[in-house]
């Protein structure tokens, strides 16, 4: 090859399916391969980047060696559109960062030695490997004193934040939408080590990372997971499972605190509750959450036959839960389950919050006066039966429920028989997705009635009630199979308070005279009566129409 020289300067030019400006480039030819005296170029989310070094003839392609520096604040941008995502496309960019080290790059492999960065105005150093083939190598070696990640995830998981977008639209609800890290490298042999003397991520603490992680052939070997923001939250976790993507078989020990409302929204985000548990203002009756978690399963022919065993605290009480199943991952609603715990102390309600956002925790505790219980006891198929009892037994509010259920394709199904007793009827009325009105404080109310449920509607049949010691019978329907819910409720009763009853319901307001005339009149006058435009029921739910 003979030699010369080339220089070029693009102001635009199509790179990887996306643009790339101002390229800049100086080309020598030397013995056996060209020289790179210059490279300057502007990727996709103004990501600048320049590199000098070799380029030479390799077994299966060009090879490049030298040093290679990269910074601007697209990060998420350059990270997909490097992955192949195409539709990155307006996304905002956030985080400035940059990045040198001395890169190979060609057959196959992207190697990065003697790396160093900066994110948000944090250092970082270690190295990073990247081989392709049947089975695709990743080495990831990752050190720094702080690093702050904010800004660069946002309010995203980091999954989400840094993975290819997938599909833009909305995809099916289904047991699994195929974008968790497992799923994304089940075929890979991936390599983590991370050390962060103070991690900063989106709505958590400042804390110490410590982690060494492997996947190997479906093989998941924790060997160190340790996550430390001191008075916020706490995760120590190691162990392994050999299989992990298909019929998992091994062991997981974790355990986890958190005791600020904060850790326990990020908590409720990671463990993929949605934001309606993550933002409720009553997830603080959580605090202090501290939890053990064991994961044992083993392979019982193309099963798992597997148990998780948790224990600790919740709200100050004691939680203890065994669960068990026995299946396959691909068809997990025809695994054989039983589930069988409880929560004992002064808040066992506070679990609640999980199912029951709106539920007053704060009025409930102060309510509350010795021990209660909530419980639970579950077995079956969830495909085809579940049969199970679960209560809540405390001085202020008792409720229970037995029957059976299913999570049939067209969702999930239910029939049986529920109670529940209270002396202030408010503490009930958040379970129905009511926002309780005044007039419904320390109001005595009991209810029993048989339930079913089954594609967005809800019948109560056989109801016997008791508001205010006034005896009530009745049913009531109530469909949230479409985007307004309807309800049909229909009662009897021989002798009835009306201000009573419909005090649940409707937030009765009165004037200062009026509070003086009732308070004149002797005999069974309601204590409380309504004015003009007081809020009813129908308000209240934000829902209708009314019967």
């Amino acid at each position: 090859m003979g030699k010369g020289t080339l220089s070029l300067d693009v102001e635009q030019a199509g790179l990887g399916g996306d643009l790339a400006g101002g390229l800049n480039l100086k080309l020598a030819s030397t013995d056996g391969g060209v020289a790179i005296e210059e490279l300057n170029a502007t990727l996709p989310g103004e990501n600048r980047v320049s590199a000098s070094g070799s380029l030479r003839p390799g077994a299966s392609g060009p090879l490049f060696e030298g040093p290679a520096e990269i910074d601007g604040s697209g990060l998420r941008a350059l990270t997909r559109w490097a992955a192949g995502d195409r539709a990155i496309t307006g996304q905002a960019f956030v985080g400035d960062f940059s990045l040198s080290a001395d890169a190979t790059i060609g057959e196959g492999d992207i190697v990065l030695a003697n790396a160093n960065g900066a994110v948000s105005g944090t250092k970082f150093g270690g190295d990073f490997l990247y081989r392709a083939g049947e089975t695709n190598l990743i080495r990831l070696n990752l050190k720094s004193d702080r690093l702050d990640l904010r800004e660069t995830l946002g309010g995203e998981p980091i999954w989400d934040a840094w993975l290819p977008s997938g599909n833009p639209e909305p995809a099916p609800e289904s047991a699994s939408d195929g974008t968790s890290l497992l799923e994304l490298l089940r075929d890979d042999e991936v390599h983590a080590s991370l050390e962060i003397g103070e991690l900063l991520l989106p709505d958590i603490a400042p804390g110490r990372l410590d982690a060494r992680l492997s996947l190997d052939g479906g093989d998941l070997d924790v060997q160190s997971l340790a996550f430390i923001a001191p008075g916020a939250m706490t995760l120590d976790g190691k162990g392994r499972i050999v299989g992990v993507a298909d019929a998992p078989s091994g062991q997981i020990d974790m355990s986890l605190q958190a005791q600020s409302t904060d850790s326990l929204r990020a908590l409720a985000g990671l463990l993929g509750f949605g934001n309606r548990v993550a933002k409720s203002k009553h997830l603080a009756a959580l605090a202090p959450f501290d939890i053990r978690a064991a994961l044992v399963a083993g392979r019982d022919g193309a099963a798992t036959d597997a148990s998780l065993e948790l224990s600790g605290q919740v709200g100050g009480s004691n939680l203890a839960l065994m669960a068990k199943a026995k299946g396959t991952l691909a068809e997990a609603r025809d695994a054989e389950i039983d589930i069988a715990g409880s929560v004992t102390g002064e808040r066992p309600q506070a679990l609640l919050v999980l199912l029951f956002p709106d539920l007053p925790q704060d009025r409930l505790a102060e309510a509350a006066g010795a021990e209660g219980t909530l419980s639970l006891k579950v077995a079956g198929i969830p495909s085809q039966q579940l049969s199970g009892r679960s209560a809540l037994e405390t001085e202020v509010l008792q409720m229970e429920f037995e029957g059976n259920g299913a999570l049939k394709d067209d969702g999930p199904t239910l029939n049986g028989y529920a109670a529940v007793w209270t002396e202030d009827a408010s503490l009930v009325l958040p379970l129905l997705g009511l926002d309780p009105p005044p007039s419904a404080h320390g109001v005595p109310l009991s209810v029993s009635a048989n339930v079913s449920s089954d594609s967005g509607k809800v019948h109560l049949e056989q109801i016997k009630a008791t508001v205010s010691e006034e005896p009530i019978e009745g049913a009531a329907d109530f469909d949230r199979s479409g985007d307004v819910t309807t309800f049909d409720i229909s009662a009897r009763a021989e002798r009835i308070s009306v201000p009573a009853v419909m005090g649940l319901f409707v937030a009765w307001e009165r004037a200062e005279s009026t509070k003086d005339m009732l308070g004149a009149v002797d005999g069974d006058a309601a204590p409380v009566w309504p004015r003009a435009g007081s809020r009813s029921i129908c308000s209240t739910m934000r829902k209708g129409p009314c019967r």
